[in-house]
């Protein structure tokens, strides 16, 4: 049952729908990236871990792929507070016990 108010309450707001949609197409994939910053961050205890002895010779790319995953991740983040600044003054107003 409050699944279907909290339904209801998103189909009688079309243009809280819209401006959701809106956010969300703009979203990375924030568990691949979030996944990839920690794999890269990652440093074994291992001397004899392959990637240990791994030789990166396009250093300045492998940063630069790094740094610009760090920062799609931050975008990432601030679009989802903005999710959370949108529903802030729709949740006062709706019925639904899962949306407040």
């Amino acid at each position: 049952d409050n699944r279907l108010d909290a339904v209801t309450d998103l189909l009688h707001n079309q243009s809280l729908i819209t401006d959701i949609k809106g956010i969300l197409k703009t979203l990375p994939d924030l568990e691949r990236l979030l996944r990839r910053i920690h794999t890269l961050g990652f440093k074994s205890h291992d001397k004899d871990d392959p990637n240990e002895r791994a030789i990166l010779y396009d250093i300045i790319t492998y940063s630069k792929k790094k740094i610009n995953d760090f920062l799609s991740m931050l975008d990432g983040l601030n679009s989802s507070t903005k999710l959370l600044n949108i529903f802030d003054p729709f949740s006062e107003k709706c019925s639904s016990k899962l949306l407040k």
